[in-house]
């Protein structure tokens, strides 16, 4: 194995964890983050290590620093989705009253190579292109492009599309088997940007899903983009339940959630 370059001092990064962790889960009161002095006293630090654990995170958008004022959280909103949401486990009711679809693109098109592969069907064969954007409270979150085989594709596109896409798929009489995520990073090129409102190269989070009847017959491959500084992703599996959950806050929630 190769030697590391230098062995880092990893204070500032940890504190940097610490720091961002409280800011986006709402811990510091109106968004006002302790002075300089107060984090170094905290946390055991120097002040040299508060300041670079706070150059890290405002360049990353977490906060801004005002000279002679203090250290704010900009207060961009995260959208706080679980890993069962994802799946289709959570009632359409719920997540209707966050996200609104804008469709950008549905016709019959001809199944690439790779996308025959996920849907088991022949190259060429035609299929579904429906192409949103996934909006909540005003800001795009998400870009979705779905390939359906058919005739799961004709049902769709003769069903109006305004919540959720699983609320979208029962309402075309489309059952639901089960599905399969896999997620990725990446880098947002140019028309991926452009749609996310980013700039060309932010780091977004890269998905796909297949999604199958209840015979296990795969009928909807996706691919996903979404926004990684809009996005707190939530799992939780346990033995037991979970005590008091009253401090528990995980991302900057989206009002009205």
């Amino acid at each position: 194995m190769a030697q590391r370059r230098g062995r880092e001092d990893g204070t500032a990064r940890r504190l940097r964890d610490v720091l961002r962790d409280n800011t986006l889960g709402g811990v510091y009161a109106d968004g006002l983050l302790p002075g300089e002095n107060e984090l170094m006293a905290t946390y055991g630090v120097a002040r040299a290590v508060v300041r670079e654990a706070l150059a890290m995170l405002c360049a990353e958008r977490v906060v801004e620093r005002v000279r002679g004022v203090g250290t704010f959280a900009i207060g961009e909103q995260r959208y706080a989705i679980t890993l069962q949401e994802m799946h289709g486990e959570v009632g359409e009711e719920a997540e209707s009253r966050r996200a609104r679809p804008e469709v950008i693109d549905s016709r019959i098109v001809p199944a690439p190579d790779a996308v025959a592969w996920r849907l088991g069907v022949a190259p060429g064969e035609p299929v579904l292109l429906l192409e949103y954007l996934g909006w909540v409270d005003g800001l795009v979150v998400w870009l979705a492009t779905n390939y359906v085989r058919l005739p799961e594709g004709e049902a769709l596109r003769g069903t109006p599309f305004t919540t959720e896409w699983y609320g979208l798929l029962d309402r075309a009489g489309l059952t639901l088997g089960g599905s399969k995520w896999f997620l990725n990073a990446t880098l947002a090129d140019a028309s991926v940007a452009s749609l996310l409102d980013v700039e060309p190269g932010a780091p977004v989070m890269l998905a796909q899903e297949v999604i199958w009847d209840i015979t296990g017959r795969i009928y909807d491959f996706a691919i996903c983009y979404f926004r990684a500084d809009r996005h707190t992703f939530v799992s939780s599996v346990g033995r037991f339940a979970m005590g008091d959950t009253s401090q528990l806050r995980i991302g900057r929630a989206v009002p009205g959630a």
